[in-house]
């Protein structure tokens, strides 16, 4: 098995996204919160793909 990892792109956002949203989701069900809906994550995550550094591995 081959192991390739990249810096995340914008192209990236979907698959970004859905892994943010399910570790939060599961995070704030542990705490005994109400997780908050994939779009109010999403401006957050699009933040991350344009100021900060997020690697992605396949």
């Amino acid at each position: 098995m081959r192991l390739i990892i990249s810096p995340a792109a914008r192209e990236d956002l979907e698959a970004v996204l859905a892994l943010y949203y399910g570790f939060f989701k599961e995070l704030r069900t542990r705490q005994g919160l109400p997780p908050r809906s994939i779009e109010e994550y999403k401006g957050e995550v699009e933040e991350f793909l344009e100021k900060d550094r997020i690697f992605i591995a396949f």
